[in-house]
């Protein structure tokens, strides 16, 4: 099972890796367009709904691995799925390259 698992999580990380940067580039873009003196409200409005299409599209991708993982394993998962995402926006699972860190509470 832990083999499994840990084809299953690299196969996420390989597959999202896309996905991560562009909503990492999205996420600068709209950060630098709001540094601005005389930011555009209209490009930051397109940028933020480029960036959450992409964070549904992340979203999305991260419930249907979840479900992979309790299939092999129904306890997998335990004590960070109700929590906020790790770094790289992948619920538990340490660093990866992408969105900052956040926390989340271990409901276990």
């Amino acid at each position: 099972q832990i083999k499994t698992i840990e084809q299953e999580r690299r196969a996420f990380i390989k597959d999202t890796d896309d996905l991560r940067q562009n909503l990492y580039t999205k996420e600068l873009a709209l950060r630098s367009e709001l540094a601005k003196t005389d930011a555009d409200a209209q490009k930051a409005a397109a940028i933020q709904k480029d960036i959450s299409k992409l964070e549904a599209e992340l979203d999305q991708k991260r419930l249907d691995h979840i479900v992979k993982m309790k299939e092999v394993n129904p306890e997998a998962g335990r004590g960070f799925m109700m929590g906020g995402r790790g770094r790289g926006g992948m619920m538990g699972y340490g660093p990866g390259a992408g969105r900052g860190s956040g926390g989340g509470y271990c409901w276990d």
